[in-house]
């Protein structure tokens, strides 16, 4: 309903933002409503309408997956909002009203994943959040960035139409159904190419940006910040792995993924893309594509982790969606506060910066720490319990790439930080006086606050996590 109201609103910039943040938290209420009425997060809710295809109804499901990704984007959604505001109005964007409507819209469509209740209902909306975020991408409508979008375009729903649609269409023929805990029939069904569907799934549902499906990431970054800041933490590529994860683990099912070793090929494929990744992200002198590298990397390691098919791993793994997605958004809403009042896009030119921007520096600190994984921020946790799935599943060397990993982002991390900090202004250069606007500056603020907070109190997100862990190891009956 968002953009009727936005069109409405026309190019009034209050009340168009403000209509934009009260459907925010409208949204914030309604995700939380919905949590309570879960019972403790562990009793789905559910609402079927209209049959698709015989035995595949279109199906609204809400469970413990679901409400972790539901949730994050319910959270930073108004906040997100609130940045784009003082992001547009300071760079004075043309076409405001229209990105505030595809902005809402490609909210509307991660709702619509995270509330999926089978295969073939995400589908449908991971297609409708391609074809929302597309003009989001190209909003600047540069030469540059047409060619970024149909490489988005490309990858994204090439992958999914050329790849994850015909493994969808395998699955159904031998199950009969696309429901989320189908794995035993289809595993009981056999016959079937288990390495070439999980493989399908991996690289097909392509915003995981799995390498070699990777390529359109670092080209998106021709993007507004506050669309970078949605790709990489609320919609684009956590509806990605979400979708990975519902796929491998709730589609094909743990029996049928283990019992010819495909999940060896997702955790060495994925173990390939985090520390190529981070090699590469090292050597990036432009703060975004930096950050667009780093990102790849997170993916795998939520994919590995749940690819484990241990507590720990699926806990951790699951966990870090909404980990990774404070810590990321906060260093992205840092990016855009620099480059809008700085005027400065590269590592190179922030010497002495931190000094004159001390809460958006601050800021970016507490960020790189929870992408780091170090304390005290909620990314500690989740890669503390990566770390233990890899080893109790009797993977040594997967945990010593994600430490490696994890060594290389600080290398990179606190270079900028040491930069901004301690290095002295170069001669003849001029920083600002102030800081960003306050509707930057609070919102970046707010998400680094909210990375340590969840280090201290993670309960909510922890429970949905392990309840997910449960869910999937019943199926098969593995080890709880």
């Amino acid at each position: 309903l968002a953009p009727i109201a936005l069109m409405a609103a026309g190019k009034r910039p209050n009340v168009r933002e403000g209509i934009s943040i009260l459907f925010g938290l409208t949204n914030l209420v309604l995700v939380v409503g919905f949590l309570s009425q879960m019972g403790g997060y562990g009793t789905p809710l559910s609402l079927q309408l209209q049959d698709l295809l015989p035995g595949v109804p279109f199906l609204l499901k809400l469970d413990s997956l679901g409400a972790l990704l539901l949730v994050t984007a319910g959270l930073l959604w108004p906040l997100a909002t609130l940045y784009s505001a003082g992001y547009l109005r300071d760079h004075n964007e043309d076409n405001q009203t229209r990105f505030f409507c595809w902005f809402c819209c490609a909210i509307a469509a991660t709702n619509g994943v995270a509330l999926s209740g089978n295969l073939l209902t995400l589908y449908l909306f991971y297609e409708l959040l391609s074809l929302s975020t597309y003009p989001l991408v190209t909003h600047q409508q540069t030469p540059e960035a047409r060619a970024a979008g149909r490489r988005y375009l490309a990858f994204i729903m090439g992958g999914a139409i050329c790849l994850a649609l015909p493994a969808m269409l395998m699955v159904y023929t031998i199950a009969g159904n696309l429901d989320f805990g189908s794995g035993l029939e289809v595993w009981r069904a056999g016959g079937a190419p288990a390495v070439l569907l999980t493989l399908a799934f991996l690289m097909g549902f392509s915003k995981a940006a799995v390498m070699p499906m990777h390529a359109w990431l670092p080209g998106a970054m021709v993007a507004p910040t506050p669309v970078s800041a949605l790709l990489h933490a609320v919609a684009v590529v956590k509806v990605g792995v979400f979708s990975v994860i519902r796929a491998v683990c709730q589609v094909l099912g743990p029996p049928f993924v283990l019992e010819v070793g495909a999940n060896t090929w997702i955790t060495g494929i994925c173990a390939v893309t985090i520390i190529v990744s981070a090699a590469l992200m090292v050597s990036q002198d432009s703060l975004k594509r930096c950050l667009a590298f780093s990102t790849i990397g997170q993916l795998s390691y939520i994919i590995m982790a749940v690819a484990l098919f241990n507590k720990d791993g699926l806990t951790g793994g699951s966990l870090h969606i909404v980990m990774h997605a404070f810590g990321k958004i906060t260093l992205f809403f840092c990016a855009g506060a620099i480059a809008c009042h700085a005027h400065k896009k590269y590592i190179s030119e922030f010497d002495g910066l931190g000094r004159s921007m001390p809460w958006t520096f601050g800021a970016f600190t507490v960020g790189a720490l929870a992408i780091i994984g170090l304390p005290p921020t909620g990314g500690f946790l989740s890669k503390w319990l990566i770390v233990s799935g890899c080893l109790k599943a009797g993977m040594p060397m997967l945990a010593i790439i994600v430490l490696t990993s994890s060594f290389l982002k600080a290398w990179a991390f606190f270079r900028v930080i040491f930069r901004a900090y301690l290095l002295p202004v170069p001669e003849g250069e001029h920083h600002p006086n102030k800081d960003a606007s306050i509707l930057m500056r609070l919102p970046l603020t707010l998400t680094a606050m909210g990375s340590v907070v969840l280090f201290f109190f993670p309960g909510p997100f922890l429970h949905l996590a392990q309840t997910f862990a449960k869910d999937v190891l019943s199926i098969g009956g593995l080890p709880l």
